[in-house]
């Protein structure tokens, strides 16, 4: 008697067993005011990730290299190393002064100074070096881009030059030369020289940005022939031209990683005493 209420008690206090179906029954009736439970993420393991990550590292670097790009389309630097003298010689008036002539002199002297003092800053920044380095560099972008414009291979003059300039190459070819064949064939360098250096503070304190103009005169031809293989015009690898341009270099000077790249092709030459806000 006393066992059979005590286990009367025990059944009286244990609690009751929940429902299998609890759960669901309450997930059904609160789903009307609460989120449905978002699934948790899974992550990849062993080859997987590594490939995952390798992914994304491409995507960002793309990212980077299209956000440098539209910086560099966007942000436009102004040519400071702009002082070209004209190759044939100053043409002055007849009435022109004793004055006049001699501060054309001191102009050309500081010019001449100041471009080597900063050329014997940038040997100390790039090394003793860096001036055949750059010889090297200009004189290989010259050809790219000049062959850019014979044969339309961008991707090479790409490396050498900024997008504004590839951009006024393939405009150049692409509205002027449509259905003809150009081949450019350089001959010799007559003259390879830098006319003007210079370095400037653009954005920030201590980061200082060079440029040069460089003058090319050289000996070449460029071909022009039509579907047929018709010589069209005047130009003939047999007969080469004498050619002088000058083209305007830059690069980031606080960047020990950054190149030399043509921020302008086809630079005229300037008098920037006559007329300071005159740009090549």
């Amino acid at each position: 008697m006393q066992t059979a209420r005590s286990a009367t008690c025990t059944l009286a206090a244990a609690p009751p067993r929940p429902l299998a179906a609890a759960p669901a029954l309450f997930i059904a009736r609160s789903s009307r005011s609460v989120s449905p439970l978002v699934p948790s993420r899974t992550y990849a393991t062993g080859q997987d990730a590594q490939a995952e990550l390798q992914a994304k590292q491409l995507r960002l670097t793309e990212k980077m290299g299209r956000m440098k790009q539209s910086m560099g389309t966007m942000t436009s630097i102004p040519i400071f190393a702009n002082h070209i003298r004209p190759t044939e010689g100053r043409v002055l008036a007849p009435d022109a002064t004793a004055k006049l002539k001699r501060q054309y002199m001191i102009f050309d002297a500081q010019n001449f100074a100041y471009s080597l003092w900063i050329r014997y800053k940038w040997r100390k920044l790039l090394g003793s070096k860096w001036h055949e380095q750059f010889k090297e560099r200009s004189m290989a972008a010259y050809q790219a881009m000049n062959q850019a414009l014979a044969t339309g291979n961008y991707d090479r003059a790409r490396q050498f030059a900024s997008t504004p300039v590839v951009d006024a190459i393939k405009a150049q070819r692409t509205r002027k030369l449509q259905g003809l064949r150009l081949s450019w064939k350089l001959h010799k360098v007559v003259e390879h020289e830098i006319v003007c250096a210079r370095q400037q503070e653009v954005f920030k304190k201590d980061e200082n940005i060079g440029q040069m103009a460089v003058k090319f005169v050289t000996e070449q031809s460029l071909e022009i022939r039509d579907r047929q293989g018709r010589l069209v015009g005047a130009g003939s690898h047999d007969r080469p031209e004498l050619v002088t341009e000058y083209c305007i270099f830059q690069r980031d000077m606080w960047r020990p990683d950054d190149e030399w790249k043509c921020v302008k092709k086809g630079a005229r030459e300037t008098d920037t005493l006559a007329n300071p806000a005159d740009q090549p």
